[in-house]
C-alpha cells in the first residue's frame, strides 16, 4: 500500500497471524538491499531466527541462504541436524542435540522418540 508504506504481503501476514491461519512452522522474511549488498532476515512464527551478518553481492543472491539453511533446520527439525552431525563423524555434537531435545522444552512425542533413537544410536 503506497500511501502507508506497507506491502500487501505484510498486511496479509498480519491478517494470517491475527486469524491464526499460519501453518505451525510458518517461515517468513525478507531480502533487503543496503549499501549495494543483499541482506537476509528470517522469522519462524514471527520470531526472528536468522539475520545475515555478511551482505551478499547483488549478482549472487543464493549465497545468502548457505548460512541460513542450518539455522532453519536447527529451529524446525533439529533431529536432522543431529543426524547430519553423527554421519559427519561428530557423535558428541549429535548426542548434545538429542539431549537438548529430550531434556529441553516440551516437544511432540515424535520428536522425543526420534531424539531417544538418536541418543541410542550414538
Amino acid at each position: 500500500m503506497p500511501t502507508v508504506g506497507l506491502s500487501i504481503d505484510t498486511i496479509a501476514s498480519w491478517i494470517r497471524t491475527l486469524l491464526k491461519l499460519d501453518p505451525p512452522n510458518y517461515l517468513s522474511g525478507e531480502i533487503t538491499t543496503v549499501a549495494g549488498k543483499l541482506w537476509l532476515r528470517l522469522r519462524l512464527k514471527d520470531k526472528e531466527i536468522y539475520r545475515s551478518v555478511i551482505g551478499a553481492d547483488l549478482d549472487r543472491p543464493d549465497s545468502l541462504f548457505s548460512d541460513a539453511v542450518p539455522q532453519i533446520f536447527k529451529q524446525t527439525d533439529p533431529i536432522l541436524v543431529g543426524l547430519a552431525e553423527f554421519s559427519s563423524g561428530h557423535p558428541q555434537q549429535a548426542l548434545e542435540i538429542a539431549q537438548q531435545i529430550i531434556y529441553g522444552p516440551p516437544r511432540s512425542d515424535e520428536d522425543l522418540s526420534r531424539a531417544y533413537n538418536l541418543e541410542a544410536i550414538v
